[in-house]
């Protein structure tokens, strides 16, 4: 139960930043000058993009604060079983690598909404 309640907790964060950006892109949209279909998607694209740079960033800064990959610390000696034990070590070391896909996809959903703007309305 308490896996669930973190993966909710974690969903709606991700839902926050989501809609920032996209309340971002639509006011820079609006308030910066002309209207037009062609517009939005330019700005709804760089805007993704952006996202997703700044992901990298963060993503670089947690894989270069932990050293080496090859060499990660792992607390593999302890009373737990063996697969609790590999459980545990995975998600240590893939945690920044998730924090990279969920920059991807917080950044390509702006980035895909302008292309569609573009190729439906444009």
């Amino acid at each position: 139960m308490e896996n669930k309640k973190h993966t909710f907790a974690e969903l709606k964060w991700y839902l926050l930043y989501e809609t920032l950006l996209l309340a971002a892109i639509f006011a820079y949209w609006w308030f910066a000058g002309e209207h037009s279909v062609r517009r939005f998607s330019d700005i709804s694209f760089l805007g993704g993009g952006l996202a997703m740079f700044v992901g990298f960033l963060i993503y670089r800064g947690t894989r270069t604060a932990t050293g080496n990959f090859s060499y990660q610390f792992a607390s593999t000696t302890s009373d737990q079983a063996m697969p609790d034990r590999i459980r545990r070590d995975w998600k240590e070391r893939f945690a920044s690598e998730r924090l990279m896909l969920v920059a991807i996809i917080i950044g390509g959903i702006p980035m895909l909404m302008g292309v569609l703007a573009h190729k439906i309305w444009g």
